[in-house]
């Protein structure tokens, strides 16, 4: 992973979180989903960005994603 895969990751996964905290929740999905396409999914950053995601998932109604995801996850 580059820097710049980092730098894009790290910018979209606060856009999302900051998103979700107004209340936007698919603004918040679009957000963390770019994030997470950007990052190693086994950092630490990775999992942040995963388990902002679906909580954002389930606030915007998308519970079957949220629980792939989960899935995915462990």
């Amino acid at each position: 992973m580059s820097s710049e895969d980092l730098d894009v990751a790290q910018a979209e996964y606060e856009i999302g979180k900051d998103a979700f905290e107004r209340g936007e929740y698919r603004k918040s999905v679009h957000h963390l989903e770019q994030a997470k396409a950007s990052i190693n999914l086994q950092s630490r950053l990775g999992g942040e960005i995963q388990t902002w995601l679906v909580t954002a998932y389930e606030a915007a109604g998308q519970r079957a994603a949220a629980l792939e995801l989960c899935r995915s996850i462990s």
